[in-house]
Order: structure tokens, then sequence, then C-alpha cells
């Protein structure tokens, strides 16, 4: 019950307005990597001249910049001493 509780309190932190954006991007990233792993089996690996081709390709970055940031967000809050979660969302102290 408490993770439950946990997930809706980590969700109500989504502003409104972003949380449909937040919804369909999962979607849609879900069902690419369902898309992807389906035509992996059918491709083979790029190579090195495929490699350095992806190196110099500018949508690709654009695409991997925010995965790059959201990577780096996760890593900074998994380095943080864990709260309780009543004193994260309330600012109370427990010694629970």
């Amino acid at each position: 019950m408490q993770n439950i509780s946990l997930l809706l309190m980590a969700l109500s932190r989504v502003p409104p307005e972003r949380f449909n954006q937040l919804l369909m991007a999962l979607t849609d990233g879900a069902n690419a990597l369902s898309r992807q792993s389906d035509s992996t089996q059918q491709q083979g690996a790029p190579g090195i001249k495929g490699m350095i081709k992806l190196l110099r390709d500018e949508d690709l970055w654009r695409a991997v910049t925010p995965l790059l940031s959201a990577v780096r967000a996760f890593s900074a809050s998994m380095e943080k001493a864990p709260e309780k979660p009543i004193t994260r969302y309330s600012g109370k102290d427990t010694h629970a």
C-alpha cells in the first residue's frame, strides 16, 4: 500500500498540462521499443562505418540528448541519501 501511495505522490508532482504529454511519450516509447525489437532480428550490426555515420547523425543526437539528461537526473537522485517518504512530502520529521 505504501508503494502505491508513493507512486501517486510522485505522479502528483507532474504538472497537469504535462501529464498527458508524459503518458503519450511513454506509450510512443514503449511502442517504438517493441517495434524495434521485432526489426532488430532482421537487421545486422551497423559495422564500423555505420557507427561513424551514427556519430555524425544530428537527428540521433537530438533524440539521445533528452535521454542522457534523464539518465543524469536519475543518477543524481540515486546518489542522494534516501529520506523517509513522510519527511520528503510533508517536511515533518519521523522516527519510524
